[in-house]
C-alpha cells in the first residue's frame, strides 16, 4: 500500500486543503485581475502535483517535477528553506535541552 496523504487504508478519499480561496469577478474586472487568478491557479496545480508526486512517484520524474515548479515558488524558496533549516536546528536544540517538544507532541 502506498503511503499517501490524500487517501486512507480504508480506500476512502481525503481532503486536500491548497489555502486559496479566489472569486473571480464579472467581466470587466475579471480582466484586471487575471494575473493574480492565473498565479493561484497555477500554485494549486502545482501542489496538487507535489501529492500525485508523494502518492504515485512513477507518474512524474524529478526533472519535470522541478521544471513545472513556478517561478515564485522558486524565490520563495531560496528565502523560506534557510530560515526553517535554523528554525529546526534552534527547536531540536531546545527540546533537547527541555526534554520535551517546545510546540507540541511531535518531533522535528
Amino acid at each position: 500500500m502506498v503511503n499517501c496523504p490524500a487517501g486512507g487504508d480504508d480506500g476512502k478519499a481525503y481532503l486536500i486543503d491548497f489555502q486559496i480561496t479566489w472569486r473571480q469577478p464579472l467581466f470587466p474586472f475579471s480582466i484586471l485581475t487575471y494575473p493574480l487568478f492565473s498565479i493561484f491557479k497555477d500554485s494549486d496545480l502545482y501542489h496538487l502535483m507535489k501529492h500525485e508526486r508523494k502518492c504515485f512517484p512513477e507518474r512524474i520524474s524529478r526533472e519535470d517535477f522541478d521544471r513545472r515548479r513556478p517561478w515564485y515558488i522558486k524565490i520563495h524558496r531560496i528565502f523560506a528553506n534557510p530560515i526553517r533549516r535554523k528554525r529546526r536546528a534552534y527547536l531540536r536544540k531546545v527540546e533537547g535541552e527541555a526534554g520535551h517538544h517546545p510546540e507540541g507532541t511531535y518531533r522535528h
